[in-house]
């Protein structure tokens, strides 16, 4: 069976643990499955899950609304003028500039940060100065990793590694039902789950295998 789904990943974790038709794991498996990715989000800090976004100013307000699943910017950019946005502090940018220009900085706000953002709601990016146009954003940032449910059945990180999910979700189990002589494997298999990713991420950034340069001239 395909681990391409929460559903499938459900019966799975059951098929695992060897026991398929109890109802008092089976209700609870889910719970398991969120353990996990609170777990999983510090850690995988990988290209899988990033995202790119254009974002579009309007002349005199300063806010941008970030997507639904930022969790924190990469790289900001100023497409217009090819200018990457420098960032400020939060109590910086409240002393800013009012007058209007082309934004050269920009910090991060939250729905309830003080000062409020202008435009309320969300995760805000705040420019520095204010646009005086219309100007074009490209931001890179990383993704909060989306929680699997019935509703949203897949996510990058399901994608990528199954393999993940399976074994993080099992050592969660373990934690609820009691001692399980696998549990060693089971961890191995999600640290080496782990390891995986970071290795792909390093080698999708880098090209290939880092190599080390003579920084002098050599005879």
């Amino acid at each position: 069976m395909p681990l391409d789904s929460y559903a499938n990943l459900q019966t799975a974790v059951l098929e695992w643990l060897a026991r398929p038709a109890d109802r008092l794991l089976v209700d609870h498996v889910p719970d398991m499955v969120t353990l996990f990715e609170a777990e999983a989000r510090p850690r995988l800090r990988t290209i899988g899950g990033e995202g790119m976004e254009i974002l579009y100013t309007s002349p005199g307000y300063p806010d941008l609304a970030m997507p639904e699943d930022f969790a924190e910017l990469r790289h900001a950019m100023l497409l217009d003028l090819a200018v990457p946005l420098e960032f400020l502090t939060p109590a910086a940018a409240a002393r800013g500039v009012l007058a209007g220009g082309i934004p050269q900085f920009y910090t991060i706000y939250g729905a309830t940060d003080t000062p409020p953002c202008s435009s309320g709601g969300g995760i805000q990016m705040r420019l520095t100065p204010p646009p005086d146009s219309s100007y074009t954003v490209s931001v890179t940032y990383l993704r909060s990793l989306p929680p699997l449910s019935a509703e949203n059945p897949s996510n990058w990180l399901l994608r990528a590694s199954p393999t993940a999910y399976l074994f993080g979700t099992l050592l969660e189990a373990a934690a609820f039902i009691g001692h399980d002589e696998r549990v060693p494997l089971w961890a191995q298999r999600r640290e080496a789950a782990f390891a995986a990713l970071e290795r792909a991420d390093i080698k999708a950034r880098w090209g290939g295998p880092l190599q080390m340069r003579v920084d002098m001239a050599t005879p």
